[in-house]
This record gives C-alpha cells, sequence and structure tokens, in this order.
C-alpha cells in the first residue's frame, strides 16, 4: 500500500492512495506487477474529487533502499500517460 502528495501534470495538487501487487521476480532485487487505487485532483475528472487509478509497478529493492517505477496510461480527455518514480529508504532496521 503506497499513499502520498504529488503537484501532477494539469498543475493542481493530488493525493494518492494505491494497492500494489508484484507477484513476478526477476532475479533478486526486481518485483513487477500492477497497482490500482484513486487520486484526487483531475479537473477533468469528477471536478478534481476522487478518480479512480491504475497502472503497472516495477520495484527494485535492496535491504534498506529502493525504487519504484511506475506508468499510468492515458484517460483520453483527463489526463496524459504519466510516468513516476518514487525512492524509498527503510526506516525499521
Amino acid at each position: 500500500v503506497s499513499a502520498g502528495y504529488f503537484r501532477n501534470s494539469v498543475d493542481e495538487n493530488s493525493l494518492y492512495a494505491m494497492y500494489q501487487y508484484t507477484p513476478l521476480q526477476l532475479g533478486r532485487y526486481l518485483r513487477v506487477g500492477a497497482m490500482a487505487g484513486v487520486v484526487t485532483g483531475y479537473p477533468g475528472y469528477n471536478d478534481g474529487g476522487i478518480a479512480p487509478a491504475g497502472g503497472l509497478i516495477a520495484k527494485l529493492e535492496g535491504e534498506r533502499m529502493g525504487v519504484n517505477f511506475i506508468v499510468l496510461p492515458e484517460i483520453r480527455n483527463v489526463t496524459p500517460t504519466t510516468l513516476g518514480l518514487q525512492f524509498k529508504v527503510r526506516l525499521d532496521r
């Protein structure tokens, strides 16, 4: 599960919450799968309110650090294809 804030491609504030499912493991550090959830801040869809979101994700994770590569497909007349990059650090060890 992930949640957060970003400034989106139509220059609005967005909040998101996503569930990530990455069943395919490629090598020791790479997992690939999909994500689905909700996002806000796109005026062309539901007046910027809560909207569905989904896409593909690849997670590159080591012992303490990782990177997520995200692709969200275009929703015609609402959002462009979106590429995301998240950096993460494990704090519990």
